[in-house]
């Protein structure tokens, strides 16, 4: 935790391990606010209802969450606790020297009880050096081991970014050429260029994109030691998206809530914000900038949000 250290030494830790972490940023008072708020929303997307499914279909096809069984991610309105909330994560983005980062992801991330643990991912690439994009998770409650808490490898995108750059080069880009094509009116396998080619000459493909894959989350999860985002009320964590991490399995009787926000430091085309498995693993989806339309039009900066919290 660092609580009153330099901004160039917290920048440094974030761009070397990946991840930071305060306490005691959310008052008590605060935190239960937004945690009502997101129950709230959790049962009114529970009901049998049109929203309700609306929800639940764009949950499994389109929602960034892996393992959605019992996980939640539920994007978050401005309310007058969202925008007190948002204060103090925009004053520690700026001492991270983020300073007039966009927020692009504000969100309830939430793991009922009997959610499994997901596979580690990262949510850009660890190729894509800028701009950077990084997340602020608030703990609003306390979080222990058996409620699954987010784990963090740290440093694992230096990590994975020397790996995929060794990888030979038509494994380090996505493919962007469909596996199938219609070539003189028959439907035939392609490569990456869209020449056509054998049905084993394309498995062959799958089977080292996946073998890449597999070998790269070996060398993450036995890089050196995990940590676990357990956290009192209030806590912050902030994570570099390059980071793998995972959330882990609830295997309690309580729900785990947290209050997220995603600042990135420059524009960026959609395009360009994938996946570190995506060239390895097409299948897998990208950072996703998942936050209501109103709040993505508006283009909020740090210092935009630190005003509104003064107003609430």
């Amino acid at each position: 935790f660092h609580p009153t250290s330099s901004r160039r030494a917290m920048a440094s830790t974030l761009a070397k391990r990946g991840l930071v972490r305060w306490r005691n940023v959310l008052r008590p008072e605060l935190c239960a606010a937004l945690r009502a708020e997101a129950v709230a929303m959790l049962e009114e997307v529970s009901r049998p209802s049109l929203s309700a499914f609306w929800h639940q279909l764009q949950r499994w096809l389109l929602d960034p969450v892996r393992e959605p069984k019992a996980r939640h991610i539920l994007r978050a309105p401005l309310t007058s606790a969202v925008q007190e909330a948002l204060g103090p994560l925009a004053q520690r983005a700026n001492e991270l020297e983020l300073n007039g980062a966009r927020l692009v992801e504000l969100n309830y991330t939430i793991s009922q009880p009997g959610a499994p643990a997901q596979a580690p991912h990262s949510d850009i690439s660890p190729l894509q050096s800028v701009p950077r994009i990084v997340t602020f998770w608030a703990a609003l409650q306390d979080t222990d081991l058996a409620m699954g808490p987010t784990v963090i490898w740290p440093s694992s995108h230096r990590l994975a970014r020397d790996f995929i750059r060794k990888l030979p080069e038509e494994l380090q880009k996505p493919r962007v050429v469909p596996e199938y094509m219609y070539v003189e009116g028959q439907l035939q396998a392609v490569s990456r260029k869209g020449q056509p080619i054998l049905e084993e000459q394309l498995e062959e493909e799958r089977q080292q994109s996946a073998e890449a894959a597999a070998a790269l989350l070996n060398a993450i999860t036995a890089s050196g030691p995990k940590e676990f985002m357990a956290m009192a009320t209030g806590d912050v964590v902030a994570m570099d998206c390059r980071v793998f991490h995972q959330g882990g399995a609830n295997i309690s009787s309580k729900t785990r809530v947290l209050f997220n926000a995603s600042f990135q430091v420059d524009d960026v085309e959609r395009s360009e914000s994938t996946d570190s498995l995506h060239e390895l693993s097409p299948k897998i989806n990208g950072f996703t900038y998942h936050c209501l339309p109103e709040v993505a039009q508006a283009a909020y900066r740090t210092h935009d949000l630190i005003r509104l919290a003064t107003k609430t």
